[in-house]
């Protein structure tokens, strides 16, 4: 019999916190979502592939030379380092 009160509780808990969220929901203006009138053909999805595809083949190159930059920046560096503390005298 316990269980079966605590069963019972349970999911009036649960409509109680369902009933809020949608009372939440239609007093802070969300709209439900709209329904899609047409969708998206084959081709237009093939462009869009070949479009991110492409995005993020340019965004690994300037990602490589970000890297080399770094790399060529920290020997230039101590190169520069190197020749400020070294005299020479003739």
């Amino acid at each position: 019999m316990k269980r079966i009160l605590f069963a019972i509780a349970l999911l009036g808990g649960a409509a109680a916190w369902a009933w809020l969220l949608v009372a939440l929901a239609r007093q802070s203006g969300h709209a439900p979502a709209a329904p899609i009138s047409m969708p998206i053909s084959l081709p237009e999805l093939d462009e869009l592939e070949a479009r991110m595809i492409h995005a993020a083949e340019i965004t690994r190159r300037w990602e490589y030379l970000a890297e080399r930059h770094r790399q060529v920046s920290a020997i230039a560096c101590e190169q520069l380092a190197d020749a400020a503390t070294r005299r020479e005298v003739r």
